[in-house]
């Protein structure tokens, strides 16, 4: 263990967990209800704490935590030692604290450390979820995903990489030119994000049934919070054989009024 010491109450949260050593963990995690019941007990609570306890009950294996930016904003620079994540407070902890690495992909991003952390860290693919992003190296290493009292549907970004390996009709390519520091300098990086057509509609929890029915993901609970572990290299196989069978009908719709509010959107965002 390392020299943070854990409440008896995290311990006791994340024990349960199937975490194996030398497991490689993407970390979805919103802390509230956890620092919530810590407080309950008049206990100290940090996302240290969280990150800390899962890395060294993989050791030696590699965590990673999202960095994503998700939107794009005309102008604004991305430099992967101070742009301020979107996905919680995990994520800014990793960024403030300077103990993790961080790729350098202006939307997806991850904070990452472990054995792995060079593998991950060095990554720069031309597409955000494409062949030889970030995605593609979890699903190669065969990761796992963990979400902690996060919503499947919000929080599965992984599908998207699958989809787009899947040439998935109701996506296509937007290609974005980014100024992004390197070195110390400015620089514009061009990166392909396969967005979403207007009016298509995604459901994941079919998904999320399906891989709990064929063994690729896990559930549990503590207390209040919920938790799920997904096998990647499974759930990448369970998609894409049904969208190559079914051409991913079983969790994405056309729905008109999704077409005018996309629509809308996109006349705004010009």
């Amino acid at each position: 263990m390392s020299d943070l010491s854990y409440h008896r109450l995290i311990a006791e949260a994340l024990s349960h967990l199937p975490l194996q050593k030398g497991d490689t963990i993407w970390i979805a995690a919103d802390l509230t209800r956890l620092a919530a019941l810590h407080a309950e007990k008049k206990q100290r609570f940090q996302p240290a704490m969280f990150a800390t306890y899962i890395l060294d009950s993989i050791q030696p294996g590699t965590i990673l935590i999202p960095g994503f930016v998700n939107t794009y904003v005309p102008g604004v620079v991305f430099d992967k030692q101070h742009t301020m994540p979107v996905t919680g407070a995990l994520s800014k902890w990793a960024l403030k604290s300077q103990l993790f690495k961080r790729n350098a992909d202006p939307f997806h991003s991850f904070f990452i450390k472990g054995e792995k952390a060079d593998l991950y860290a060095s990554v720069l693919s031309e597409s955000s979820f494409g062949k030889d992003s970030v995605f593609d190296v979890l699903y190669q290493e065969k990761a796992k995903f963990l979400l902690w009292d996060v919503d499947f549907q919000y929080a599965f970004t992984f599908a998207h990489f699958v989809e787009e390996m899947m040439q998935v009709s109701y996506r296509h390519y937007k290609v974005y030119d980014i100024p992004v520091i390197q070195n110390g300098s400015s620089i514009q990086q061009q990166i392909k994000l396969y967005e979403k057509k207007p009016g298509y509609k995604l459901s994941l929890f079919p998904l999320k049934k399906m891989l709990s029915e064929n063994g690729a993901c896990r559930e549990g609970s503590y207390k209040n919070c919920s938790w799920s572990m997904v096998d990647l290299h499974q759930a990448y196989q369970l998609l894409s054989d049904d969208i190559q069978k079914h051409g991913g009908k079983n969790f994405v719709n056309f729905d008109s009024f999704q077409w005018c509010k996309d629509r809308i959107k996109g006349l705004f965002s010009l």
